[in-house]
């Protein structure tokens, strides 16, 4: 049960930091009150179809992805 819950919480993290996190820094107030309903549409829309995303979080959470990361990040240096 804790392998469950910890993939379903990793997973939510995964969606939320890749496709729902909004940069709230540029909207003035009158802004936000304008746009939070439509970001919360979008979110949910989002979590109704968040099983498409699971083949992307398998591949990004696989060894092969890691390494390719690494070995990108150490030519970039």
């Amino acid at each position: 049960m804790k392998k469950i819950i910890d993939f379903l919480i990793s997973f939510a993290l995964f969606i939320t930091i890749n496709y729902i996190t909004e940069d709230w820094s540029t909207c003035t107030k009158l802004g936000k009150i304008y746009y939070y309903p439509f970001w919360f549409i979008r979110s949910m829309i989002y979590w109704i179809v968040c099983p498409i995303f699971l083949p992307e979080y398998f591949f990004k959470q696989s060894k092969f992805y890691q390494n390719f990361k690494k070995l990108q990040k150490s030519h970039l240096r």
